[in-house]
């Protein structure tokens, strides 16, 4: 009797446990929902290969135990994430996404709290869409080739991004109303520009700039409103051309700037509440630079 009982504890335990791990061969897009069956609701672990289109996208979306996919070698159909693919999803915790993928669209993982997206493989990746990454705490790892974050990519996300070793852009409010707290520029030492409104509101509290000796401009209400930042140490980016109007408006801690800068621009420090250590080089200080 009691070989008996463990015959079937181990029977049920391997049934179990291969309900909840599943590998699907996909031959024709669109048939997902049928080939997991009633299994479509206990599966944990799914890896996908073969060609997949929005439908199946929908169908993994609505899983309700899915907490880890794997679709590094599939393809989505026209190298398109949805829009909204998996938006408020709270079970999923890690996706790899598809290699072919060119686009991810905008609030693709909007209020996907918990998950964590890998896109290394993503080696066509060009675009990424407003509020994709809106609310997200987890971990975003972009693909090297990738020159540039795209407006309102990042907007609203609370994780962690490894950036991409090309990295030369950081867009038109890529990052505001963010609560990153920090970001590695050391993975892109190409970085050149820091777009308008790039950290508006966001609350970063530390950005070592020193990281990115190839940056050359800093456009308008680029840290506006940052009041948590500490310190914006300028003092080893010597290539500075631009620094935009409202660029440090509101922000409450220091302020470096390199000794060859010759004039402070319009209104670049408009606003300003904290303190600047000026260039030894400085020769204008420009219309409104501290007004208000």
């Amino acid at each position: 009797m009691k070989n008996f009982l463990l015959f079937l504890f181990y029977f049920l335990s391997t049934y179990f446990l291969q309900g909840q791990v599943k590998v699907i061969d996909m031959v024709d897009p669109g048939s997902l929902s049928k080939l997991l069956d009633n299994e479509v609701n206990s599966i944990t672990n799914l890896t996908i290969n073969g060609s997949i289109n929005p439908d199946d996208i929908k169908t993994l979306n609505n899983m309700k135990k899915l907490t880890v996919l794997d679709l590094s070698n599939s393809s989505v159909t026209d190298g398109i994430l949805p829009t909204g693919a998996f938006k408020s999803n709270s079970v999923l915790k890690d996706i790899i996404l598809p290699s072919n993928l060119t686009i991810i669209s905008k609030e693709a993982f909007e209020y996907a709290y918990n998950i964590s997206v890998d896109a290394s493989k993503c080696s066509h990746l060009k675009n990424i869409g407003e509020h994709a990454f809106n609310g997200v705490k987890g971990k975003v790892v972009l693909p090297d080739h990738l020159e540039s974050l795209p407006f309102k990519s990042f907007r609203f996300f609370n994780g962690t991004v490894v950036l991409p070793r090309n990295l030369k852009i950081i867009g038109q409010e890529a990052f505001s109303f963010s609560n990153v707290k920090n970001l590695d520029l050391s993975q892109a030492p190409n970085l050149h520009t820091l777009g308008v409104d790039a950290f508006y509101y966001s609350k970063i509290d530390q950005i070592d700039l020193s990281k990115a000796p190839n940056l050359h401009t800093l456009d308008n209400g680029v840290f506006e409103s940052c009041q948590n930042l500490k310190l914006i140490d300028l003092s080893k980016n010597n290539m500075i051309k631009k620094i935009g109007q409202n660029a440090f408006n509101g922000v409450n801690g220091k302020v470096i700037l390199p000794d060859y800068l010759e004039s402070l621009p319009f209104k670049s420090f408009r606003f300003f509440n904290g303190t600047v250590v000026l260039p030894r080089n400085l020769k204008i200080i420009g219309q409104e630079a501290f007004s208000f």
